[in-house]
């Protein structure tokens, strides 16, 4: 995405500029959470890895609900028959850049993940769209946060709603449906949330079991929860700045070959 000229006030580039992208994101910020060498290998040093498989089906559905959630926002018909298309042609396109296919093997992942995301599709189509009002949809937001009035970026998957009911949405494709202590904390529903000055949020999870089933799990923001993250955001930028990147810890479920695409650098 360009950079619109006006993002910036006077001041605020010299803070950017700090920034090894310019500006931070709700997956920089969790990634820098989660561990600060993962952060170094991927956005100081630019080093990125090929997606894993999972990520290539999350992105297959969320095309497929973009589709359909723009279709009904410009009032048109939303064909079942659509979604299905966007979401093979965005799994052929995005299957091509996978190497792990985790323990499955290509084959035997690639059946799974159409089953389930035509099921997904399916169900979303017949039980959840009927009740959305889509009034964002891939909506992309920019804001200055914090003393440093750090620069912040972002797409959020869909503004459900209007008036006291309006939501901002967050789509996931997971193995098991967030708790509420994860739907009340969760940092990049926080972030949306003061971008858009929407309190209430959401995720819908499009959870992988056996008979897969989509859970909605409703939060809310408050002021409290702002100035949280702001100072959160402070924080975040004065590490990153500080170039002393710390490793998490060894036991950490993260710290695993299998599941950080660095752990071979790291561990050089």
């Amino acid at each position: 995405m360009t950079e619109p000229e006006s993002f910036f006030a006077d001041g605020d580039i010299a803070t950017s500029s700090l920034l090894p992208s310019g500006y931070l994101s709700a997956s920089q910020i969790n990634t820098y959470l989660r561990c600060q060498m993962q952060y170094y290998w991927r956005y100081v040093q630019d080093i990125v890895r090929p997606p894993k498989a999972v990520m290539a089906e999350g992105s297959a559905l969320h095309k497929s609900l973009e589709h359909a959630l723009r279709s009904k926002m410009s009032g048109t018909g939303v064909y079942l028959s659509l979604m299905k298309d966007a979401w093979r042609q965005t799994w052929a396109e995005k299957e091509k850049e996978v190497e792990d296919w985790t323990d499955e093997g290509k084959s035997s992942f690639c059946q799974q993940a159409e089953t389930r995301g035509m099921k997904f599709v399916e169900m979303y189509h017949e039980h959840f769209l009927p009740t959305i009002e889509p009034k964002g949809v891939e909506q992309d937001f920019q804001l200055l946060l914090g003393k440093s009035k750090i620069p912040i970026r972002g797409f959020i998957d869909l503004i459900d709603g209007v008036g006291a009911t309006k939501s901002v949405v967050d789509h996931k494709v997971v193995d098991r449906a967030k708790s509420e202590a994860e739907v009340d904390g969760d940092l990049q529903l926080t972030l949306y949330a003061q971008a858009m000055g929407i309190s209430n949020v959401r995720f819908d999870c499009f959870v992988k079991t056996k008979s897969p089933k989509i859970v909605k799990l409703a939060s809310t923001r408050s002021v409290r929860d702002f100035v949280w993250i702001e100072l959160l955001v402070d924080r975040v930028v004065q590490g990153i700045q500080s170039g002393n990147f710390i490793p998490c810890a060894p036991g950490s479920w993260s710290c695993t070959e299998k599941q950080c695409g660095y752990f071979g650098i790291c561990r050089k």
